[in-house]
C-alpha cells in the first residue's frame, strides 16, 4: 500500500459533526487527499498537536490521525515520528503549509506555499528589521524541502528577487481553483434576474480576511440602500462582535455552508466581496464566487492579482474601507450592462483558467514526478 501523507495543524476534522472545518487550507487538503485516492494511494491526513490528543478517524476514504508530541518544535517531531513509521518506497509526504517549518530532504517530500503570510502591517520603529527577518525566514523555508508547490505567481516572483530557483529545490506554481461552474444557461438566467443588492462575504471571521473592514462598509451600504441584503457566511472568533455591530438588522444574515455546497450557495448572490487586509494566495473564495457568476470586489493582495483584471472580470481595490465601499457602490448603481459583462468575464475566467480539472491535472503531474524521484 502506497501512502499519501498530508501533515497539518490540528483542526482539519470535526468529530462532533463528521465534517471538515471551514477554511481554504482544509478544503485544499480534502480535495488533494481525494485526488490521491483516485490515483491509487491511501490518503492519510496527520493532524499534529502538542496537547496530548491522539485519535483516528475516517472520512470519505481518507484516514485522519491525530498525533501529539509534547514541548516545542512539535511539528518537526510529529513529522519525524510518522515518517519513521511509514517510510517506504513509493510513499509521498505533503507538508500542508510551508509555515510549519518542517525540514526533510528525502525524495517524495513536497510542501505547499499558500501565499505570502508575512505581509501583515507592523506599526513599530523596528518594522523594517522585522520585515527583513520574516523575508529571510521564508526564503529558508523553501530550502527545507526538495519540492514546493505555491498557489500564486506573486510568491514565485517575490522569491526570485531574494534567491534563485534551482533543480535541488524545485518551485512549481499551481493556482487555486473553483469546485465547479454553473452552466451557461444558469448564468444567463441569473443575470436576467439580478437585483445587484445581494452581497456576500464568505470568509473566516478574522481580521486579516477583512471581516471588520467589510463590516464597516456594510454599515454604510445599509444606511444608503434600504433594499440591500448582506450575508456573512463562515465562522470565526469575531462572530459575536460582528453580530453585535448590526443589532439584529433583518437585512443582515449570518450563516455557514459546506464546501461541497459552495457553487449552489454562491449562485444565490449578485456580488461577492473578498476584502483581504493581508495574507492571501489565489483565493478559493474568489474563484468559487466567479464560477457562480458573481460580481467580485477584491483587494489587490497577494495572489488575487493573478486572478482579476480590474474592470474586466472583477474589481481590484486597496484593502481600505473607502475603496471597498466605492467599488461596491459602483457595482450596485453603475450601468447594468457593464455589471453583466464583468460577471460573464468572471465566469469564463473561472471555468477556463481556474477549473478544478486543471488543478487536478497539474497536481497529478507533480505526484507522478515525486513517484519518479522515489524510484530513482
Amino acid at each position: 500500500m502506497k501512502y499519501f501523507c498530508i501533515f497539518m495543524r490540528a483542526g482539519f476534522y470535526r468529530p462532533s459533526d463528521h465534517t471538515i472545518s471551514i477554511g481554504g487550507v482544509q478544503t485544499y487538503v480534502y480535495d488533494l487527499a481525494r485526488l490521491a485516492l483516485s490515483l491509487g494511494y491511501a490518503p492519510l491526513v496527520v493532524e499534529m498537536n502538542n496537547d496530548g490528543r491522539e485519535a483516528r478517524y475516517e472520512l470519505d476514504g481518507i484516514q485522519i490521525q491525530q498525533v501529539s508530541v509534547p514541548g516545542k518544535h512539535y511539528f518537526q517531531r510529529c513529522f519525524d515520528r510518522v515518517y519513521r513509521q511509514l517510510a517506504a518506497p513509493g510513499n509521498i509526504y505533503v507538508i500542508a503549509t510551508d509555515q510549519l517549518s518542517i525540514r526533510c530532504m528525502a525524495p517524495g517530500v513536497v510542501a505547499i506555499q499558500h501565499g505570502i503570510a508575512f505581509d501583515e502591517p507592523i506599526d513599530k520603529w523596528y518594522a523594517p528589521a522585522l520585515k527583513m527577518l520574516k523575508c529571510w525566514r521564508n526564503v529558508q523555508r523553501v530550502a527545507m524541502v526538495p519540492h514546493m508547490v505555491c498557489v500564486d505567481y506573486n510568491f514565485y516572483n517575490w522569491y526570485r528577487t531574494l534567491s534563485t530557483v534551482t533543480p535541488r529545490h524545485t518551485l512549481t506554481v499551481i493556482p487555486n481553483y473553483a469546485q465547479g461552474c454553473i452552466s451557461e444557461a444558469e448564468l444567463s438566467e441569473k443575470l436576467a434576474r439580478t437585483r445587484r443588492r445581494r452581497v456576500l462575504f464568505a470568509r473566516r471571521f478574522v481580521e486579516h480576511r477583512g471581516a471588520l473592514l467589510f463590516a464597516a462598509v456594510a454599515r454604510r451600504l445599509l444606511r444608503e440602500f434600504p433594499d440591500v441584503e448582506i450575508t456573512f457566511a463562515g465562522r470565526g472568533p469575531l462572530e459575536e462582535r460582528l453580530r453585535a455591530l448590526f443589532g439584529g438588522d433583518a437585512r443582515v444574515v449570518f450563516t455557514t455552508y459546506e464546501a461541497r455546497e459552495s457553487l449552489s450557495f454562491h449562485r444565490q448572490y449578485d456580488i461577492s466581496v473578498i476584502p483581504t487586509v493581508y495574507s492571501e494566495g489565489t483565493s478559493l473564495s474568489l474563484c468559487e464566487a466567479m464560477s457562480a457568476g458573481c460580481y467580485c470586489v477584491a483587494s489587490h493582495v497577494g495572489g488575487m492579482t493573478n486572478i482579476l483584471l480590474d474592470g474586466f472580470n472583477g474589481r481590484l481595490v486597496p484593502p481600505e474601507e473607502a475603496a471597498v465601499y466605492e467599488a461596491l457602490r459602483e457595482a450596485m448603481v453603475g450601468p447594468e450592462a457593464a455589471f453583466r459583462d464583468v460577471c460573464r468575464n468572471a465566469y469564463l475566467s473561472a471555468r477556463t483558467a481556474f477549473s478544478k480539472e486543471k488543478w487536478q491535472s497539474r497536481w497529478t503531474r507533480v505526484i507522478q514526478n515525486l513517484a519518479d524521484d522515489e524510484r530513482a
